[in-house]
């Protein structure tokens, strides 16, 4: 009772659109529960202090889901940048993870404004209430993304997708606050091949992924499609049946760029770690798309009018996307030229003509983007040169320098000298 005095109280103070007292008495309910049912008075502390913040600021409130990962992160720090009070969702707020995350709102000048939440994907729609609760908006981005190692498609992508997905939206419509709801979804909810489309035509919003589930035994990355259509339908199921929620999905294309932090244990962080180390990168020719302006579009379908709703879903989707697949080869040439003293893997084939260039089939054709208030898709060599120079600043990876004939010789009889000592 005198927790919930205090919250309206301080809440009365507060200015602008987040206004209504049942929010703030719905973030002390939450926090209440969830503290007494772990029976942990440092957690109830900690809930506490994040609402006593949310009812006195007036800042927008943001729950952001997989906080620390290479999207999540972006996102958190473009949101406290702009000002937003966020909360993270992150698996444990103590690991290294979590640190750097905290780092990186440190470095803005922003860690006040930064509270992690402790939740899993398959902790059901209680691990999330703490996050939304009070929240103006949702942006869920957690979700599994890995194509190799995939032995059970269901139980490692398809359920963590679907009930995180549907757990976090759950946990959001419960609220009286949150009225958006942003996901992240992928272009592969739009496609299985290049050759689900009919007379080699492009792909966008209107497109739906009707081939990937027939086949998510068969390979990992139709197992990996499959779970983001079945997430984003999922989603939209939920969003059409609620009432005064809007929402809005965004599809990526592999996201590149650089990162805030030096975490590598990523499919697109691992990929450029393989090139600048002198290997051939995993990742073949592929559409891809700076993390900056992935984040930039999620921030944008929030602020944007009319860009988040309900029916049609179509509407509502957000393709951002290079139009055409970046080379791996391409990859290569521009990491060599960058780096003309390291060593680089060798392109597997002639650089392509102009006229050969001209040729590339736009594989996507995002039309509702341009909606976003703010947001565009820079060229995929400006992406990756910054992610290199990123992942080698932040000692993500280090250059192999090459040897020159004389370096190899000095170096044939230092390991024969050790060898005799």
């Amino acid at each position: 009772t005198t927790l919930r005095s205090e919250l309206s109280q301080g809440h009365a103070a507060r200015r602008g659109k987040r206004s209504d007292r049942a929010a703030i008495i719905e973030v002390a309910s939450v926090s209440l529960r969830d503290a007494l049912s772990r029976n942990n008075m440092l957690v109830l502390q900690a809930l506490i202090a994040a609402s006593l913040a949310a009812a006195t600021s007036a800042a927008p409130v943001a729950c952001v889901t997989g906080a620390t990962g290479f999207l999540g992160t972006e996102l958190v720090a473009q949101l406290l940048e702009k000002g937003y009070d966020v909360r993270g969702t992150v698996r444990d707020p103590t690991n290294a993870n979590a640190r750097r995350l905290r780092e990186v709102a440190l470095g803005l000048d922003k860690l006040a404004s930064l509270t992690l939440v402790q939740a899993d994907l398959l902790g059901g729609a209680d691990a999330f209430g703490p996050c939304v609760a009070g929240a103006d908006v949702l942006f869920h981005t957690a979700s599994p993304f890995k194509s190799s190692g995939i032995t059970d498609p269901t139980a490692q992508l398809v359920a963590p997708a679907v009930q995180g997905t549907e757990s976090a939206v759950a946990a959001a419509l419960a609220t009286v606050s949150v009225k958006k709801i942003v996901l992240t979804s992928s272009i592969a909810a739009t496609m299985g091949s290049f050759a689900d489309k009919a007379g080699g035509g492009c792909f966008d919003e209107d497109d739906w992924n009707g081939s990937s589930e027939a086949k998510i035994h068969d390979n990992g990355m139709d197992a990996y499609r499959y779970s983001k259509l079945a997430a984003e339908k999922k989603f939209w199921s939920m969003i059409e049946g609620a009432d005064g929620v809007a929402g809005a999905t965004i599809l990526p294309a592999f996201i590149v760029g650089p990162p805030r932090t030096a975490r590598t244990d990523g499919e697109s962080l691992q990929n450029m770690v393989a090139a600048l180390s002198g290997e051939t990168p995993p990742r073949g020719d592929t559409p891809m798309v700076d993390v900056r302006d992935v984040a930039a579009a999620h921030v944008a379908a929030y602020e944007t009018p009319g860009a988040a709703g309900s029916a049609p879903a179509e509407a509502h989707r957000y393709l951002v996307s290079t139009q055409t697949a970046y080379r791996r080869d391409d990859l290569l040439s521009l990491l060599a030229e960058a780096y003309p003293k390291a060593v680089i893997a060798a392109r597997a084939k002639p650089a392509p003509s102009a006229a050969e260039r001209a040729g590339d089939r736009v594989v996507f054709c995002g039309k509702n983007v341009a909606k976003l208030d703010g947001v565009a898709v820079r060229p995929a060599a400006e992406a990756l040169l910054d992610q290199a120079a990123a992942m080698l600043s932040l000692g993500a990876v280090a250059l192999r320098p090459r040897t020159g004939p004389f370096g190899r010789i000095r170096k044939f009889f230092s390991r024969r000298a050790g060898r005799e000592l």
